[in-house]
């Protein structure tokens, strides 16, 4: 399905590691309720890790630990409201995490060669959208535990997708080079944009501006109008083969993270009104082997990353200056988000 070798196997010659048992000391894990500022991270190993954001605190505790797939926790999504996440892992297993009780629900699906590699979610109503290897985008009724359509277009791998449920929209990327727009009533591909030419890794929307940004494989970029349903603009990264991406589409802003430990900062148009145009503004060095995921706080200015060799850090996203190391992975991560 995917190389799980690259994504199980650890960087030293630390094989004990893996059966150590996880825990959070009784202080850490009673200090929930002290905090409203929050960084979570999943691994390859399962785990989903929850830390506070504290003014002062370059290491701050973790405050949750739980393995929640068997396999890599591929995806999640969080409601910081509540406190509630929705994972997705290569298992075939969706679970809706309550993380304060640390209770549990999951689905699994009846496809044992299936896995889950990306989700988008309204937590509160409980309907979730997930990417699978096999390319389908399934939805999920976590209410009822069913799911109710399958979105079918995509041959390969679905790496990510976001979703507008008031809209009925889905965009989604895949390994097979498309970008779709699907739409949810249906349950129809509306349409297929095309442009890439190698696997398609990650993909951000705004919904709001109708624009989406995707990369593939191939040391670029692409810039999408979903409105007029067209290609905006393709942009070169040579040597930043890009992994995430956060897009700020109301101020041109737009960060992509890569194998190279860099976060590059693009400015994607000059003044309003004028036509796109993508220009390099500055990098971040995150020293990452291997930036994996990324989360951007435009607002508050500020960035968090996970990495291959098991780091998960926060950075001033002007300055570049290291805020936070959250410490306790020791396996290689896959997915971040931050409270906003």
């Amino acid at each position: 399905m995917i190389d799980q070798y690259d994504l199980t196997a650890p960087l030293h010659l630390e094989a004990s590691s893996h059966h150590t048992k996880w825990s959070v000391p009784k202080v850490d894990y009673e200090s929930f309720g002290h905090y409203a500022d929050w960084v979570a991270a999943t691994g390859c190993d399962g785990f989903l890790f929850l830390w506070p954001v504290i003014e002062g605190n370059r290491v701050p505790p973790v405050v949750r630990c739980k393995k929640l797939h068997n396999a890599p926790c591929a995806d999640f999504v969080v409601d910081w409201q509540h406190m509630e996440a929705v994972t997705c892992g290569i298992d075939n297993k969706v679970n809706l995490y309550r993380i304060k009780e640390e209770t549990i629900e999951f689905k699994r699906d009846k496809h044992d060669n299936q896995g889950f590699l990306c989700v988008a979610a309204d937590v509160g109503t409980g309907r979730v959208a997930l990417g699978t290897n096999f390319g389908w985008i399934k939805i999920l009724d976590f209410q009822t535990k069913e799911f109710v359509s399958s979105l079918i277009g995509h041959q390969d791998h679905c790496k990510a997708l976001a979703v507008d449920w008031e809209k009925n929209l889905v965009v989604s990327c895949s390994w097979d080079s498309y970008v779709h727009l699907y739409d949810l009533r249906s349950a129809k591909l509306a349409h297929r944009l095309t442009g890439h030419n190698s696997n398609c890794y990650a993909l951000d929307v705004d919904f709001e501006s109708m624009v989406a940004v995707s990369s593939a494989n191939e040391y670029r970029f692409m810039l999408w109008d979903l409105r007029e349903r067209k290609l905006l603009q393709s942009y070169e990264s040579p040597g930043h083969n890009v992994n995430c991406m956060s897009l700020d589409a109301e101020n041109g802003k737009l960060a992509t993270a890569s194998d190279d430990g860099l976060v590059k900062i693009w400015n994607l148009h000059t003044e309003a009104g004028e036509e796109w145009e993508t220009s390099w503004e500055n990098s971040l060095d995150c020293k990452h082997n291997m930036t994996v995921a990324m989360d951007v706080d435009w607002q508050l200015g500020r960035l968090v990353t996970a990495s291959w060799d098991y780091n998960v850090d926060m950075w001033n996203l002007t300055t570049g200056e290291h805020l936070h190391h959250f410490f306790k992975p020791r396996r290689c991560m896959t997915q971040v988000r931050m409270s906003k």
